[in-house]
């Protein structure tokens, strides 16, 4: 019984703090039959005007029976992408791929904290993921777009004044 009731007390602790470090609309706590889940909403901003807007990923950490007492017992973590964006297509595209990376490293974090308390942890990642990882795969995206853009064919006139058209 003692173990069920630290199980629960760490686990709230967690909850509190999720409540107390971020607004509603940034973090929020579902709680259901089938357990609890923290969600984070996360602005993948674009790093250049080319691309424009951005895309709100919802991360979704589960916590499951035992956590986080028992060490077999490890976080859930999923993320997709929100509807309520408004950014181009390419943009949406880059996020849908990218996903895998920020889920990759969430569940690193989780197996690191294996048998304690890891909500915060996860969510910092998440955060540092955003700052850093994101944009840089923005930017690697945009110059790949930019490598990939056809040659421009131009007109121009040779000595006989006559129409050629070639490549620049």
């Amino acid at each position: 019984m003692e173990e069920e009731e630290e199980t629960a007390e760490r686990r709230q602790a967690e909850l509190d703090f999720v409540a107390s470090a971020y607004g509603e609309e940034e973090a929020w706590v579902v709680e259901k039959a089938a357990g609890c889940h923290v969600k984070r909403r996360l602005a993948l901003a674009a790093s250049s005007s080319e691309l424009g807007g951005a895309e709100n990923c919802c991360l979704t950490i589960s916590m499951p029976e035992g956590y986080p007492v028992n060490e077999d017992a490890l976080l859930g973590v999923e993320a997709h992408l929100c509807n309520d964006s408004s950014s181009s297509p390419a943009l949406r595209k880059i996020a849908i791929n990218a996903l895998s990376s920020l889920v990759s490293e969430c569940r690193r974090v989780v197996r690191e904290h294996a048998g304690g308390e890891a909500v915060f942890p996860v969510l910092a990642r998440a955060d540092e993921w955003v700052s850093t990882d994101w944009m840089n795969i923005v930017e690697t995206a945009i110059a790949d777009t930019n490598a990939e853009t056809p040659t421009v064919l131009t007109k121009a006139k040779n000595d006989s004044g006559e129409l050629v058209l070639g490549r620049r």
